[in-house]
């Protein structure tokens, strides 16, 4: 049985070092905090929002 040869090799497994590039953790990083910043910009303009609306505060 020792003369059997191995013809399709299963393909390297990928390492364990490997991650996303230095590109793909800022543009991540980005989005994650114009999503925050966005939450945070809009607080001080909801009062002017509501009261345009005639909504009551609170």
């Amino acid at each position: 049985m020792t003369d059997i040869q191995i013809t399709h090799a299963a393909p390297p497994a990928a390492s364990a070092t490997e991650g996303p590039g230095a590109a793909r953790v800022l543009l991540l990083a980005a989005g994650a905090g114009l999503s925050v910043a966005s939450i945070y910009y809009a607080q001080p303009l909801l009062g002017v929002i509501g009261a345009d609306r005639k909504r009551p505060p609170g």
